[in-house]
């Protein structure tokens, strides 16, 4: 037996079913990757949280504005009805569809805002009405 093929029967004892010029068998190099992997995936998701959150906040701010400058004078300031409305805390998360068409259409005293209010303008007041809800 040469050199080499000594040296190769060594390398073979040392690293079973390591073959010539296989990598070095790592048992830690998948488990590594998979850690990294779902450290990463984590961080995403923390951040797509974070973001989320932050939009979440910019929308009901915005709703805040709006229903300052088109509701507040009949629902009441920060939502306190004057008790001459709809107490709009009162609206469930299932009344979207009702508080969409009442205020586009109007109803009774309540004016119709189809062409003043966009339907980005009714998801920020939505929003900012929801924070506010007596069922959350």
């Amino acid at each position: 037996m040469g050199i080499e093929d000594q040296s190769k029967a060594e390398d073979n004892r040392r690293n079973p079913g390591r073959g010539a010029g296989d990598a070095p068998a790592t048992a830690s190099a998948p488990r590594k990757r998979t850690r990294a992997a779902s450290v990463t995936a984590a961080a995403a998701c923390a951040l797509a949280i974070f973001a989320a959150g932050a939009a979440a906040q910019d929308a009901v701010e915005a709703g805040e504005q709006l229903y300052e400058e088109h509701c507040m004078g009949c629902h009441g300031e920060k939502l306190r009805n004057p008790g001459t409305t709809f107490d709009l805390r009162k609206l469930r998360a299932d009344d979207r569809p009702r508080f969409d068409k009442l205020v586009m259409e109007g109803k009774g005293q309540m004016p119709p805002w189809r062409g003043t209010l966009s339907e980005a303008d009714l998801d920020r007041l939505w929003a900012y009405i929801r924070a506010h809800a007596y069922d959350k």
